[in-house]
């Protein structure tokens, strides 16, 4: 085999990967908008916040009585150490509202990562879980956030 030969067939190989390796990486889902006025927005806005890196921002969206639990610096110093998880995605998948108390249900689905060998993937996994709401002066506030 001459070298030209070679080349080629480097070539064709690296396309092969590149084509697998683009075809089992995630897309990225387009923003979802938060009603801020709803227990699924709050969820939501929730899950954004601690996703992004923003527990300062997930602190505010909780109850006073779930506050009173920890320091506001100690939340955040959970938080920012459990950090987020960019590789899962989180839905909304029903919500019940009862007065002024509501249960939002989340699933989160992390995606396959790759192992050595890129054609077998860990399989992906989803989560469900529940956060409870109350409506305290009008706005719902966190009393168990999604995943607590």
């Amino acid at each position: 085999m001459d070298r030209f030969t070679g080349w080629i067939g480097v070539a064709v190989l690296a396309l092969v990967v590149a084509a697998v390796v683009l075809s089992r990486s995630p897309a990225i889902p387009p923003p979802e908008t938060s009603d801020p006025t709803s227990p699924e927005g709050v969820t939501r806005a929730w899950l954004v916040a601690i996703d992004d890196g923003r527990p300062e921002d997930a602190w505010l969206l909780l109850a006073p009585r779930t506050q009173a639990r920890e320091t506001r610096d100690d939340f955040l110093r959970r938080m920012t150490r459990t950090g987020g998880n960019r590789s899962a995605r989180a839905a909304i998948s029903g919500s019940r509202i009862t007065g002024d108390e509501a249960v939002v249900e989340v699933s989160r689905s992390r995606t396959p990562s790759l192992d050595p060998f890129f054609f077998w993937t860990s399989g992906a996994s989803t989560d469900r879980v529940v956060a409870r709401l109350e409506r305290i002066g009008g706005l719902w506030r966190l009393t168990v956030p999604p995943g607590d």
